[in-house]
């Protein structure tokens, strides 16, 4: 398998500005930040770029080893959140320049989380309440047991519709925080494509996995970690036919891991690359394909670990995502106490909710009336 290394040149396929440097001197940037600064930084230092208290806190935050986000940063009269991505042991590390909502998309932010709280109470009781129904249908009925099977899938889209507005709306205002925890990240991500094969090969669809790492251990949210490799495999399967096949691989260089999703057919249009990513395009009407959140969910959650994400597409060849995610150390992170649980998927099988937009209409999966109201975590 491939060995996944970083190159500067893919700076170039991200549209937000990003810089690459080494101590206090830029060594690498792209177009979008030659933009922003008026020509490209590379060569000069953080100090001549940035206020001295601004140049000051990105040398902190490089040198903590940890991934880091610093809000409110006005830059050419806009405002950016900066999120300082380290990048190896030698000092080398990125910094990524996010713009922060305006105040069209701040409203429509807040819009989407006060509708997702909304929904998801009744959502829940109508979910249980199916699946109780579901327990009392006639063995002898399959017709009413295919409507039932048609309704709890239906459920469980609208489920996954409030949940995601709910969390996304508070990942772009920076309220989600992160619980880590070292673990062993291909064992992870090995357990769940094992909960997740028998809803992608119902589609006719194969799954494969590859690595170089069988065994990669550090510091992620499991949980978060989790949905993002749902929601990359939910974007994969809802583009791939039968016949196809994806296949997800974990590698690892010095400081980081990455995780690639690709799948063959259903190549992406290059001009949909770059948008497929905006959770406010995706809010505004489209080709009628409906609401595509799994990307901007899953950047959400990369950045928020100090990682970054790719999509790429070739005629011919598929797409694939590739998420980079830095190997953080245990005894170098913060690690926060959970609290009270919060289960997005309102303690339903977190497999059934994301793969229920892919998988065709009245997919015989939902008809199990043990799957109908399982508790999370498969």
């Amino acid at each position: 398998m491939e060995q996944i290394q970083f190159d500067p040149a893919v700076m170039e396929q991200m549209p937000i500005p990003l810089l690459l440097a080494s101590g206090d001197i830029v060594s690498a940037s792209n177009t979008a930040a030659a933009r922003m600064f008026g020509s490209f930084p590379d060569g000069r230092s953080l100090r001549s770029l940035f206020p001295p208290r601004q140049a000051s806190a990105l040398l902190v935050a490089a040198q903590s080893g940890l991934p880091s986000a610093i809000r409110g940063w006005e830059i050419a009269g806009r405002p950016y959140t900066v999120q300082v991505i380290l990048m190896e042991r030698d000092a080398r590390f990125m910094l990524a320049f996010y713009p922060e909502p305006e105040e069209d998309n701040l409203f429509s932010t807040r819009m989407m989380g006060a509708l997702g709280r909304e929904l998801r109470p009744p959502l829940t009781l109508m979910m249980a309440t199916l699946g109780l129904l579901s327990a009392r249908l006639p063995e002898e009925d399959p017709k009413a047991a295919h409507y039932m099977t048609s309704l709890l899938q239906s459920s469980f889209r609208l489920l996954r519709r409030a949940g995601n507005f709910t969390d996304l709306s508070l990942y772009l205002q920076g309220e989600i925080v992160l619980s880590l925890q070292e673990a062993d990240f291909t064992e992870f991500v090995c357990t769940h494509l094992g909960a997740a094969r028998d809803y992608i090969e119902a589609k006719g669809v194969s799954l494969a996995f590859e690595t170089t790492e069988p065994s990669l251990r550090f510091a992620f949210d499991a949980d978060k970690i989790e949905r993002m490799l749902l929601n990359l495999l939910a974007f994969a399967l809802s583009r791939a036919g039968d016949g196809d096949k994806i296949t997800v691989s974990v590698s690892a260089a010095e400081d980081a891991a990455f995780l690639k999703v690709r799948f063959s057919g259903g190549e992406i249009p290059p001009e949909q690359l770059r948008s497929l990513f905006d959770a406010y395009g995706e809010l505004r009407p489209g080709d009628g394909q409906g609401l595509e959140l799994e990307l901007p969910l899953a950047r959400a959650i990369a950045t928020l670990h100090g990682g970054s994400i790719i999509l790429s597409s070739g005629e011919g060849q598929g797409a694939s995502v590739t998420v980079s995610l830095p190997r953080a150390k245990p005894d170098a992170n913060l690690l926060r106490d959970k609290g009270i649980a919060y289960d997005y998927a309102g303690h339903f099988s977190h497999v059934m909710l994301e793969f229920s937009d892919a998988l065709p209409a009245g997919c015989p999966l939902y008809q199990s009336r043990k799957n109908a109201a399982q508790p999370s975590g498969g």
